[in-house]
């Protein structure tokens, strides 16, 4: 899930009303929220097996990354650029 960076900005008006881009921003937010978690748990983006090479040459994060290969149906994490397919017992 991808959450927007806080905008350094004023969240209200000076009627008190949101921001256009506060209002922007928790609209965001919340869409992300209700694509990526549900009542069941949480949900696992997919990607090919040629966006996951693609995203691993890309992570520069020290993190773990989690995703579903829908061309394999595994469960692969990426952990510092390296892909590991998950075994679930």
């Amino acid at each position: 899930m991808r959450i927007t960076k806080h905008v350094p900005s004023r969240v209200v008006d000076d009627k008190g009303e949101l921001t256009d881009t506060y209002q922007q921003y928790f609209d965001n937010l919340e869409n992300q929220i209700n694509q990526n978690l549900s009542t069941n748990g949480y949900v696992i983006p997919q990607n090919t097996t040629q966006d996951i090479k693609t995203i691993a040459a890309s992570n520069t994060n020290n993190g773990v990354t989690l995703v579903v290969d829908s061309t394999t149906g595994q469960l692969k994490a990426i952990v510092n650029g390296v892909v590991k397919t998950v075994t679930l017992t």
